[in-house]
């Protein structure tokens, strides 16, 4: 088998979202023609060997239903450090992990908050149990704020991967002031023509709300939800962002409460 110049790492705690978030790299991984790496880290009361154990019979899945690459890893120490360092050592493009409340015997219940955090490569975290094909609607989240060349560039890298897929650039607009909606417009605009011009399909919206309505995540799940989009994509290094040191309230809330695949970029 060649090499693989695109690696994805899973993050596997064999809880049920994991294996969710294992399935749902499938469709990516095969047009990408990737090697896939089921990366587990050891609980105190774990056995390695049972640990790789299981691994070897998730391989099995995987390679059967991707033809592609699988290696597997068992890694001992702190998880998240554990994943980010895979993740520099063997240089991934794409972390997948599972988003869920439950809580590890460790105590840890914000893996996934934490990896989006840190990782130097994009974070795809995947709390429904719904597969999708996660480059067909990538629904595609911009404010006032400088709009990030890496993330456009993804979502029409990632949209490029599946013929016939749509980017859908939305944004919210909480007051009645011209001066801003013009503004928002043009940016707007811009990016769809940015997006147009590279041959992908593309539609932008702006929705209105009133002063204390519902926040910004609220209005793009629910907007995702009613377009049957299979991807959000948010920068949380850039944009939807209050200090230069933490994940926005907002980026937070897309990440945690989002149904649909959220792939956070992070310009570390």
């Amino acid at each position: 088998m060649a090499v693989a110049k695109y690696k994805i790492i899973v993050a596997i705690d064999f809880l049920e979202q994991s294996i969710i978030a294992m399935r749902q790299c499938y469709s990516l991984a095969k047009v990408y023609k990737a090697e896939i790496v089921l990366l587990h880290v050891l609980t105190k009361s774990e056995e390695k060997a049972k640990a790789n154990d299981k691994l070897e019979k998730l391989e099995e899945e995987v390679l059967e239903s991707t033809g592609c690459k699988v290696t597997i890893l068992v890694a001992e120490g702190e998880i998240v450090e554990q994943i980010i360092h895979t993740g520099l050592s063997i240089n991934a493009q794409l972390i997948f992990v599972g988003s869920n409340n439950k809580q590890r015997e460790d105590g840890d219940k914000s893996i996934s908050m934490r990896v989006v955090k840190t990782a130097s490569c994009p974070v795809i975290t995947v709390k429904s149990r719904n597969l999708t094909n996660i480059c067909k609607t990538i629904v595609l989240p911009i404010d006032l704020t400088k709009q990030s060349k890496n993330k456009i560039n993804k979502a029409i890298e990632l949209a490029k991967l599946n013929k016939g897929s749509v980017i859908r650039v939305i944004s919210a607009l909480f007051f009645n002031d011209d001066f801003k909606l013009n503004r928002l417009t043009r940016e707007l605009y811009d990016v769809k023509d940015e997006i147009l011009q590279s041959g992908v399909e593309c539609t932008a919206e702006i929705i209105k709300v009133f002063e204390g309505a519902e926040g910004f995540s609220d209005i793009i799940i629910e907007y995702a939800q009613k377009i049957e989009g299979d991807l959000i994509m948010i920068m949380i290094n850039d944009e939807l962002q209050a200090a230069s040191e933490a994940i926005s309230q907002e980026a937070m809330d897309i990440i945690l409460n989002s149904n649909i695949p959220v792939l956070s970029i992070n310009q570390i």
